[in-house]
């Protein structure tokens, strides 16, 4: 557990590298903010503390693209200000700047990863922490239309789980010492192409229905940082990523 400060610093003892992936996601952190605080802020602290009195040499720490808030102007790069305005986006940012903080009174090395929107293969299929790709997919399922909220023409990026993790480890290979990395795809597509995409994937011959709603999004990621540094490219197109996920969750769940 992040919470134990005494494991976390025997288990960590040894270690080159440290890969700080423990967080609740947007909802879990909505719905509980101080459990947000524990797990996200609090515990990912700890770890710190531990790379940093273990002699840990690098960290690579799972951000998030909610650290950037509504960003204005697109494409987004790293240079952005961070203006996270929830509470998971805030966590992200306290935890961003501790590292800064640690390289710079200890010279601990670090790689932020700042994931857009990861889909694939075992993602969460259950609950309230489940993304709209699974909701898409249970309506789907269930014979219902899909319900889309606005006109359809906000735009995201999705990243596909292999190409999110082989980001992950060029971020710790890396000859960098204190950088943080846009991990997207660089395509970016609306919520109507996305739910058309599912259609076709699943032979449904449902139409979406559409809720007025005033939800607006224009998200494009600029990922030349991570080209240039990680030697980063995603490889996997939205339809084969999407494709591999309905066959999984028609397996396994």
């Amino acid at each position: 557990s992040v919470a134990d400060r005494d494991l976390l610093q025997r288990t960590l003892t040894g270690a080159d590298g440290v890969f700080l992936m423990a967080s609740l996601w947007l909802k879990e952190c909505a719905a509980n903010p101080r459990a947000c605080l524990e797990t996200n802020v609090t515990g990912a602290f700890n770890v710190l503390e531990a790379c940093q009195l273990a002699g840990v040499s690098r960290i690579v720490y799972a951000s998030s693209s909610a650290v950037y808030g509504s960003p204005v102007p697109t494409p987004i790069t790293e240079d952005h200000a961070l203006d996270g305005m929830t509470f998971y986006g805030a966590s992200k940012i306290a935890i961003e700047q501790f590292l800064r903080a640690f390289q710079h009174m200890y010279g601990l090395s670090y790689a932020v990863c700042r994931y857009t929107n990861v889909y694939g293969p075992r993602q969460r299929t259950k609950g309230d922490a489940t993304s709209v790709i699974i909701r898409f997919l249970d309506w789907i399922a269930a014979h219902e239309p899909p319900l889309i909220y606005g006109n359809g023409e906000q735009y995201y990026d999705f990243i596909y789980v292999e190409d999110a993790a082989r980001a992950t480890i060029l971020a710790m290979e890396a000859d960098t010492q204190a950088d943080a990395f846009n991990i997207a795809s660089g395509v970016s597509v609306s919520i109507n192409t996305l739910v058309e995409t599912l259609l076709t994937l699943t032979n449904s011959d449902l139409r979406p229905l559409y809720k007025a709603a005033s939800d607006s999004a224009d998200w494009h990621f600029s990922v030349d940082k991570a080209a240039r540094l990680l030697g980063f490219h995603a490889e996997t197109q939205l339809a084969d990523g999407l494709l591999a996920l309905i066959r999984w969750r028609a397996q396994y769940t």
